[in-house]
Parts: C-alpha cells; structure tokens; sequence
C-alpha cells in the first residue's frame, strides 16, 4: 500500500568541477543522533570538454537482496530474482572499472 514518504527538501549548490562533496542526511533534532545517516558524499563530474562524462544507466532492476537471502518468486526456480542482483553487481563492476562519474537509475525501486 502507500504510505505517506514525508518531506522532500531540495537544495541548489553552486558546485566545482572535479570536486567532491560531504553532506549528511537526517533529522538533527534528535538528542542522540540517531536519526542522522553516516557522512556520505559524491564527486562532481569533470569540466565540459576536459574528457567524457561516464553515466552507467540502468532500468528496473527487479527486488532481491544482497546479503544472500532468499524470497519466493514465480521464476527462476524459487531463487529471488536473479536479474536484480546481476543488476546490482555489473552496475557496481562498472563503477570500479571504468570510475563512472554517475549511476541514474530510470525504472521501479522495488
């Protein structure tokens, strides 16, 4: 069913080429914390015309997760869904061979 996904915040940065980036997600009224995701972070993409801007784009990419449990499904012999975790590894293969600058992910996270 649908549940309400609470607020969307935008934020416009002025950004450098090449830079990277520290931010941190969550809610900071909390005493402890808890509620604050770990520092992550990501790196701008280069200057235009000092060399291609590497995307690795991808579709719906299924439901299974990657810790090595299982779910029923319908195909695949009850295995999961085989193709999301294919999904997951070459997405993740190509980021570290060829340092893409982006992962855009178009389709259903289920």
């Amino acid at each position: 069913g649908w549940y309400e996904p609470g607020h969307f915040l935008i934020a416009e940065v002025p950004i450098v080429p090449g830079q990277t980036y520290y931010y941190v997600c969550g809610d900071d009224d909390s005493s402890d914390n808890v509620d604050m995701l770990p520092v992550l972070n990501f790196t701008s993409p280069p200057a235009v015309g000092t060399g291609p801007t590497r995307l690795i784009m991808f579709g719906d990419m299924g439901n299974a997760p990657d810790d090595g449990s299982l779910h029923h499904s319908w195909d695949f012999d009850s295995h999961g869904e085989l193709p999301s975790w294919n999904t997951t590894r070459v997405s993740k293969n190509l980021l570290e061979k060829h340092g893409a600058h982006a992962v855009v992910h178009f389709g259903d996270i289920a």
